[in-house]
């Protein structure tokens, strides 16, 4: 008797004591920062995912991210708002989605930069990376909102709604 209470009680500090008390389990972020075109054009709401080409960054498969302001400017967060991102080798993904309160609403650029095993944009982030180059997206067919619309808009692939007589 004596003995399984012994073991309970070790069980259960270890259990308390392991894991998920305190932060240890986050990996050391840098802060990065960088900007983002569309057609030469900034834009505001745009998201930059980056997907770890290697390991996870750390137990919970964190990705860093970034939001564009009006400039088209983005500072990376992973723990917390501008906080950077860890070293480490990654695919960059690009999501603008139609509500940015959403990012899994509808991507405006058709999800054309939003699947890391596609990307064709790499990058490293080192000791010395605090601001990436300009992430340039040329040739893009953007979509545009039309909300509450029900006729087809041919070059965007939404829906524009007729104009009241």
């Amino acid at each position: 008797m004596l003995f399984h209470t012994f073991t309970s009680i070790f069980f259960l500090a270890a259990i308390m004591t392991s894991g998920c008390s305190g932060e240890n389990w986050r990996a050391s972020t840098i802060p990065v920062h960088g900007s983002l075109l569309v057609n030469g054009e900034a834009h505001k709401d745009i998201y930059v995912i980056l997907v770890s080409r290697e390991k996870d960054v750390d137990i919970r498969g964190t990705r860093p991210w970034g939001r564009t302001d009006e400039a088209g400017q983005f500072s990376l967060s992973t723990y917390k708002k501008g906080d950077g991102c860890p070293y480490g080798n990654y695919a960059l993904t690009v999501k603008w989605p139609v509500d940015p309160a959403r990012l899994t609403s509808q991507d405006r650029l058709n999800d054309r930069f939003s699947s890391p095993k596609d990307s064709e944009m790499m990058l490293t982030i080192d000791e010395k990376t605090t601001l990436l180059p300009v992430i340039e997206l040329n040739d893009v067919k953007v979509m545009t909102t039309g909300l509450g619309t029900t006729e087809p808009d041919r070059t965007s692939g939404f829906v524009r709604r007729p104009k009241s007589p």
